[in-house]
């Protein structure tokens, strides 16, 4: 006979805080499984005998509340005993339905309901680009759950779900490998994240396969960056332009360049932490890039605003514009992956500008212009020279077709 265990235990959540209630779970433990159920009750954490694993004598009304949840403990006993019984696979889903208080469960929260718990813990310490990115991916889940019509639940996260869902990324929204693998590790995080609070008790999560091919770098030239510069533009450009600069010039994400204030300028350098990796940044000023921050450095002891605010998605389109009218138009090829099909597009390059163009453009001009790798690796944070090396392969394919005018001669 397997072995059953059933403890009485409070929700992770603010057991810290005595005087704010929690939940009462109770927590099953068979045949290697484990899984939680919502007793029905709340308590305040310093009502609670946890070693007795029932109410104290000071809350009110203790003794029914304690018999009510040893009668629940004796309810899902009997329920898993009967279904080990009759062969039945036994499931949180099916104990439930078989407990005459599950109604009062606080909705059984569904997958869904869970990851939206996670999004809403994870928006409080995370960027927003990673908390878009959880959003999207719940998106992508519901949406694959409707068409596929696929249960989305802890125990229907396997093997054969991945394959569903991956056919779903690939197939039907025709997207690519590093969407999908994204994704994917968006999930495993989820998932993660359930079983330490105790809400999934389901491995094979642990297979999916994440995807991140590394994409190659869309730098402008230093020739570029000029006829940008001297371009022509309205106010509203020229201000996208300016932080569109000071990633090229800076080598900082879009991100951080939107949370600059003048305390991060000391002297000749940028202090900041970064909100993407967290890390602490000292970033020295070129004289190209205090001009620009002399100018809005103004602003802020005229009326108070400093960096323009402005978001991703509009800032990615007025860059184009703004790339198009300065006559950024040599097609460059592109290879991308789906699944196993490998893909080829020729576009101009004013459309592929986007906001990471900055901070490629700053890191491959520095390698150009002979500064050692280490050091730029310094300068913008990045800790592993193996996502760094994208940008030495990229200044060699460079240096190699320039050398190339030799073969004219």
């Amino acid at each position: 006979m397997a072995n059953l265990r059933i403890k009485l235990n409070l929700d992770k959540i603010d057991q810290e805080k005595p005087n704010k209630e929690v939940y009462i779970f109770y927590s099953v433990f068979y045949n290697g499984k484990r899984f939680r159920i919502y007793s029905g009750f709340n308590v305040k954490v310093n009502n609670w005998n946890k070693k007795k694993q029932e109410y104290r004598t000071n809350e009110p009304d203790y003794e029914n509340k304690n018999s009510l949840l040893s009668k629940g403990k004796n309810e899902i006993e009997t329920a898993i005993n009967k279904a080990r019984l009759g062969d039945i696979e036994i499931t949180k889903q099916l104990v439930i339905s078989k407990l005459s208080f599950s109604k009062h469960y606080e909705g059984d929260k569904s997958f869904t309901d869970y990851f939206e718990e996670f999004i809403r813990v994870r928006s409080n310490s995370k960027a927003k680009s990673t908390v878009v990115v959880s959003k999207t991916t719940l998106k992508h889940l519901k949406s694959f759950s409707r068409e596929y019509n696929y249960q989305l639940s802890f125990e229907n996260m396997n093997l054969g779900f991945y394959e569903k869902f991956e056919k779903y990324i690939f197939k039907d929204l025709k997207l690519l490998n590093n969407s999908f693998g994204k994704y994917i590790k968006t999930l495993k995080t989820f998932l993660y994240w359930a079983t330490e609070k105790g809400y999934n008790s389901f491995s094979d999560y642990k297979k999916f396969k994440t995807i991140n091919e590394p994409t190659e770098p869309i730098p402008l030239t230093l020739s570029e960056l000029k006829l940008i510069e001297n371009e022509s533009l309205n106010e509203s450009l020229t201000k996208v332009r300016d932080i569109f600069l000071i990633e090229c010039y800076s080598g900082l994400r879009f991100s951080d360049i939107q949370q600059l204030t003048p305390e991060n300028i000391k002297g000749d350098y940028i202090h900041l932490k970064t909100q993407k990796t967290d890390q602490t940044l000292k970033l020295p000023i070129s004289k190209r890039l205090n001009i620009i921050l002399e100018k809005y450095q103004k602003n802020f002891e005229k009326d108070g605003s400093f960096i323009p605010k402005i978001s991703n998605q509009k800032m990615n389109e007025y860059l184009k514009e703004i790339c198009k009218k300065a006559q950024i138009n040599d097609n460059i090829v592109i290879y991308k992956n789906r699944g196993g099909e490998r893909i080829k597009e020729i576009k101009p390059k004013n459309e592929l500008i986007t906001t990471h163009t900055g901070r490629d453009t700053f890191i491959t001009n520095s390698l150009l212009l002979e500064i050692p790798d280490m050091i730029v690796m310094e300068i913008v944070g990045h800790k592993k020279y193996e996502t760094f090396k994208r940008y030495i392969k990229f200044k060699d394919e460079h240096l190699k077709e320039k050398i190339s005018v030799w073969d004219n001669i």
